[in-house]
């Protein structure tokens, strides 16, 4: 993760060498700088190593041998207990092997999840050409999209998903905006982009309460399955959307990608 240019956080997810299963995934190297510590950035990355991992992996493992790194996943709302049910041998070399503190994090088939988390992909489709777009991350911080071309932009949020008491969804994490009730993301264009040479500054707003506990539960029941909504990307006037935009054709749809396509939505 890298922050106005600079690196602040790294971490991956690979294959479990310790563990003969072969959709065991296993986090890895997780390491924030110490100046970028305590604010939310650690959180940010293991959510994100989440979302990606799930299409892979049904089940992730976090090992960590430290209280200190015990105590980071706890305090993300983690369900956290050590694994009774099947318990793990380290298999590590004599030489380095030592007692851990064993955490699994993120299982989607047996609840045992550091949060719930839930992929979007957004796509811009028939984008103003020579306009940049950018998604924006809480007041002032701008995204890049995930791929761009000359028909469509596409955008990649991992949104956090919590349910309150009466079984309402509610949508969290750094690029939602707007109240509970009324979630939304913001796609910038033209100088609000931070494109200043542009003659365009506009902010198209694009809500997500269309996202519902029925389209997670469809996505939970597939493998490589993210949510995909499209919007036009000009306006009625020619130039970049703007204000509210409705979502093209169905909305919210759930479609499967290629994994090995990196998380883009490649369809399968």
């Amino acid at each position: 993760m890298f922050e106005d240019g600079a690196l602040v956080a790294v971490g991956g997810v690979t294959p479990d060498q310790y563990d003969a299963e072969s959709d065991l995934g296993r986090v890895r190297h997780v390491y924030v700088v110490f100046a970028a510590r305590r604010r939310g950035v650690g959180r940010l990355l293991l959510t994100a190593l989440e979302a990606r991992a799930a299409l892979v992996y049904p089940t992730l493992r976090l090992r960590t041998d430290t209280p200190t790194a015990a105590a980071f996943t706890r305090r993300l709302d983690t369900r956290a207990r050590r694994n009774t049910a099947r318990p793990i041998v380290d298999r590590s070399p004599a030489s380095v092997r030592r007692p851990k503190r064993q955490l699994d994090l993120c299982s989607l088939g047996n609840g045992i999840r550091m949060s719930e988390s839930l992929m979007l992909h957004l796509v811009v489709q028939h984008p103003l050409a020579g306009v940049t777009l950018r998604m924006q991350r809480g007041r002032n911080e701008l995204i890049a999209p995930v791929t761009e071309s000359g028909t469509s932009v596409t955008f990649e949020l991992v949104v956090q998903l919590q349910r309150k008491t009466d079984g309402a969804l509610v949508l969290r994490g750094p690029e939602v905006q707007g109240p509970p009730a009324g979630r939304f993301v913001y796609v910038n264009a033209g100088q609000y982009a931070g494109q200043t040479t542009s003659p365009w500054g506009r902010r198209a707003k694009i809500p997500l309460g269309a996202v519902t506990g029925a389209l997670v539960e469809l996505v939970r029941a597939q493998p490589h399955a993210v949510l995909v909504a499209e919007i036009e990307g000009s306006g009625r006037d020619g130039g970049p959307a703007s204000g509210t935009v409705p979502l093209l054709g169905a909305g919210w749809t759930v479609v499967r990608i290629d994994a090995c396509a990196h998380g883009r939505p490649r369809r399968i």
